[in-house]
């Protein structure tokens, strides 16, 4: 039981960090490169 508890734990930290890592890199990604793209102008 606990060491299915430290496991979700884990898994859900990752999930959360990937998921702030993804948006943050799309953010910059779009705001930088697609300056002069149709994407940035939606």
């Amino acid at each position: 039981m606990l060491d299915t508890t430290a496991t979700v734990r884990q898994t859900a930290t990752v999930f959360g960090v990937s998921k702030s890592t993804i948006h943050t890199v799309l953010r910059i990604g779009v705001g930088c490169t697609g300056c002069s793209s149709t994407l940035h102008e939606r």
